[in-house]
């Protein structure tokens, strides 16, 4: 009877550290996709904070994302006078997706970019 326990017990860890590994390899390639993209992949929860900002985002901005992480995206790289229309249309986006806004990021140094 020890012995099935300890069969099972064996199995059920084996199985979730497989997981555990296909998780972490699916993550760095996830990573590693984002990064090498030369488009800008800004990501935020449903509060507009960054989760997610990739190495063509830390470039054109001067940020790098620790800088960044879990903070709201307008308040970094939108500029003042646009951070209303995007904060309604980031507001809209979860309830009418998709929605499209053209609007100049602004750089660590104010510098402004489309």
């Amino acid at each position: 009877m020890l012995c099935r326990i300890y069969y099972f017990t064996y199995r059920e860890i084996n199985q979730r550290q497989q997981t555990e590994l296909i998780l972490e390899q699916e993550h760095d390639f996830t990573s590693a996709v984002l990064n090498t993209s030369g488009a800008l992949v800004l990501v935020t929860d449903t509060q507009g904070k960054i989760v997610r900002f990739n190495q063509a985002c830390e470039k054109l901005t001067g940020y790098v994302f620790s800088e960044v992480r879990g903070k709201n995206f307008w308040n970094l790289v939108i500029s003042p006078e646009d951070i209303t229309q995007v904060i309604a249309l980031f507001r809209q986006v979860q309830t009418e997706f998709p929605q499209q806004c053209e609007s100049y990021w602004i750089t660590k140094n104010g510098d402004r970019r489309f």
